[in-house]
């Protein structure tokens, strides 16, 4: 192990001690503070797997609520000035990235993963998992209890509305609601692309 890697882990676990969060990940270049960031007490990071690498990279300006986890082994991206509320899991096999002055409110489930279930024979535990990026573009906001599946791109200055499952794409500046989350009208300044 270099020294620079060891002395990386000391100052990061005394920061992070300080403040009261837990940390389980192994690998510490995989954190990045791309300016200052508010951590409320009860913030987690955990790892997945003996092999995973979680990376969290947050752009800076950014607040996350007490008791926020964030877990697995692909790439959580925060942009500048995105913020979420307490209690939020965001679970990262590939990648959950996060624009540009992004409000989320408090128990946001956000993941890119979810368990494969096609063979009837095997157990679903057996099965693995699938997992493909989510992104939620600049000036979103997810409303409280609001799920993200994986794969689902939400616009930039879309509105997603309290308890809502988004499982597809929501439009920019479309505002969704529901189980599944469908569009029930437009922001203004934004109209639904015509099909021609």
């Amino acid at each position: 192990m270099k020294l620079g890697h060891l002395w990386s882990m000391v100052i990061t676990r005394l920061t992070f001690m300080i403040s009261g969060m837990m940390i389980r990940l192994r690998f510490w270049p995989h954190f990045q503070l791309g300016g200052r960031v508010r951590f409320f007490p009860g913030v987690r990071f955990l790892q997945i797997g003996d092999a995973a690498l979680l990376k969290v990279r947050f752009a800076g300006a950014n607040t996350i609520g007490q008791g926020t986890m964030f877990q697995g082994s692909g790439t959580i991206h925060f942009g500048a000035r995105s913020l979420c509320g307490p209690n939020c899991i965001f679970g990262a096999n590939t990648v959950i990235d996060i624009g540009t002055d992004v409000l989320i409110a408090g128990a946001v489930n956000i993941r890119d993963s979810n368990h494969r279930f096609d063979d009837p024979a095997r157990p679903i535990v057996a099965q693995g998992i699938s997992s493909t990026p989510i992104r939620i573009g600049d000036g979103a906001w997810l409303a409280q209890n609001v799920s993200v599946l994986e794969g689902v791109t939400i616009g930039p200055h879309a509105v997603i509305g309290a308890g809502a499952v988004v499982t597809r794409d929501i439009l920019a500046g479309a505002i969704a609601a529901g189980v599944p989350a469908r569009i029930i009208k437009m922001r203004p300044g934004f109209e639904i692309p015509r099909s021609s």
